[in-house]
């Protein structure tokens, strides 16, 4: 296993270690809306999308690494 690689060279664009908190926020606060919303007897229950931007998180999403970027730094590409 020390020389395995991923067959996909894609990794996180990540300004922080983790973004845990920011799942937590998430997930509480759509639960909270859900709530209310069970209560005044609405049908359509919200998305977390609805409730917290997903562009303000800590980790962004994902990049494609090219070539010259994994032969510069293969650490990036390891499992």
């Amino acid at each position: 296993m020390s020389r395995s690689r991923k067959k996909h060279p894609a990794g996180g664009i990540a300004k922080a270690r983790s973004d845990k908190w920011h799942k937590t926020h998430t997930s509480r606060a759509t639960r909270h809306e859900n709530r209310l919303r069970i209560h005044a007897e609405k049908e359509v229950m919200a998305l977390p999308r609805e409730q917290v931007n997903q562009y303000a998180s800590p980790k962004d999403g994902h990049a494609w690494y090219g070539r010259k970027m994994v032969e510069k730094y293969p650490g990036l590409v390891r499992k």
